[in-house]
């Protein structure tokens, strides 16, 4: 398979995950022109030398000496970006959906860019009771659990903008419980499980109408 046929079988695919994504086009459209790609609605990033150098010293990373990235962690090339876009975007309220090893290293690196000036709060959203101890255990190790709020929120039917979808359980009210009168303004999504016998084919899709009216 060459790499014009491999490019038209994604293109493809992703016109499938458009036509039946609860994202309106426009959106679809701004998040292919940041991440500069044409070939994929979501591809990996490509590992940046001055990324990864944002990992290289990393607090948490250093307290965790034996972590191993997985398939099922977010990738280094992709959470040194998180770092990055933190540092430059300075957001106060971080929501994460899905947690893991991100959960650690962003909250903290949250704390640190804002040095104890500004009130943060970083709230991650887990399907799974499994996953959610893991994180549990990570944060205890680097003494970041208290800063993270993490919320356990199984997958449900629901109905969304007139489609028929399945995603993390947040209504309105239970939103509005975890965040008060806060506004989220910086959204990370790394859930629910899409992908394997496990996955959930477009459970993604449904995150930004869960959240639209709750950030800035």
């Amino acid at each position: 398979m060459n790499e014009k046929t491999i490019t038209a079988a994604i293109d493809e695919e992703c016109a499938h995950d458009i036509a039946h994504s609860l994202m309106p086009l426009e959106e679809v459209i701004s998040l292919r022109n940041c991440l500069q790609t044409s070939s994929a609605l979501f591809p990996r990033l490509p590992p940046d030398k001055a990324d990864l150098g944002l990992l290289a010293d990393d607090p948490v990373l250093q307290q965790l000496p034996n972590f191993q990235f997985t398939h099922s962690t977010l990738e280094p090339a992709t959470l040194a970006f998180m770092k990055k876009m933190i540092s430059m975007y300075k957001p106060s309220v971080v929501f994460e959906f899905g947690s893991g090893i991100s959960t650690a290293v962003l909250s903290e690196h949250l704390r640190i860019v804002h040095q104890g000036q500004v009130e943060t709060r970083y709230v991650s959203i887990e399907q799974s009771h499994e996953y959610a101890d893991r994180t549990r255990e990570l944060l205890r190790q680097c003494g970041a659990g208290e800063r993270v709020s993490l919320v356990i929120a199984e997958i449900e039917k629901m109905r969304l903008h007139g489609r028929e979808t399945q995603c993390y359980g947040l209504n309105p009210e239970r939103l509005n419980k975890i965040l008060g009168d806060q506004t989220i303004d910086f959204v990370l999504i790394d859930g629910p499980l899409g992908a394997g016998p496990s996955g959930i084919a477009g459970a993604r899709f449904g995150t930004v109408p869960l959240l639209r009216s709750s950030a800035t």
